[in-house]
């Protein structure tokens, strides 16, 4: 087990409220039993998506509870 750095898009695919993509499961395997993070540049991008796609309070506090489960890299 180890820490486990995450793109975006990588991380994009375990967000709340989405639909399954299925390039997720070419990742799955390696994410079980590792500490998953994210860099500060993934949490922005992140919160860009949420704003370009002017996302209700509720799915951005979401948002926030999603990420607060990473270990963020400055």
């Amino acid at each position: 087990m180890g820490v486990l750095l995450l793109d975006t898009s990588v991380a994009s695919f375990l967000l709340p409220h989405r639909e399954p993509r299925p390039e997720f499961t070419l990742y799955e395997p390696q994410l079980s039993g590792n500490t998953l993070a994210l860099s500060f540049q993934s949490v922005g991008e992140l919160w860009k998506l949420a704003e370009k796609n002017t996302w209700s309070k509720l799915r951005r506090h979401a948002l926030d509870a999603f990420i607060r489960r990473f270990l963020i890299m400055p």
